[in-house]
């Protein structure tokens, strides 16, 4: 359903994995003194935007989330803990080659997921102006594990 799909992606782009990586997060993060991000910044990222781009929606989606946490207003947001300090990404990721050209980011996290719990599923493209798929992945694995 909607809400746990908008749950899902926002928990994603604020989850450890992501948000270590993400500059342009950080840095809105990073401009406000208690780290809230207004929730019209997430509705410019393409796969919530293809969700939703209603900042009630987005809020009442995350409204009981651990990852997460509104303002009192309900339309800022921001990580409800902060950033362990040690990150254990390297141990956890693993590179996978030989994906077909047309593969979708949806695809190869299912296909991914089948293997073990992902965190992240990051699909390498070329420099070129259609940023083509390089037919390669590093997927983040949730444990080392899994990887």
């Amino acid at each position: 359903d909607l809400a746990a799909n908008v749950k899902k992606q926002v928990e994603f782009y604020f989850g450890d994995s992501n948000f270590r990586r993400d500059k342009f997060l950080r840095g809105k993060a990073d401009a406000d003194p208690q780290g809230y991000i207004d929730l019209t910044v997430l509705t410019s990222f393409n796969r919530l935007k293809e969700m939703t781009e209603d900042i009630a929606v987005i809020a009442d989606a995350v409204a009981d989330s651990n990852v997460v946490q509104l303002s009192a207003d309900k339309k800022k947001i921001r990580r409800a803990k902060p950033l362990p300090l040690t990150d254990d990404t390297p141990s956890r990721t693993v590179y996978m080659k030989g994906f077909p050209a047309d593969s979708t980011l949806d695809e190869l996290i299912v296909f991914c997921n089948e293997i073990a719990p992902t965190a992240r599923v990051s699909m390498r493209r070329l420099k070129d102006e259609a940023h083509t798929f390089k037919g390669s992945v590093f997927v983040e694995f949730e444990t080392a594990e899994g990887a």
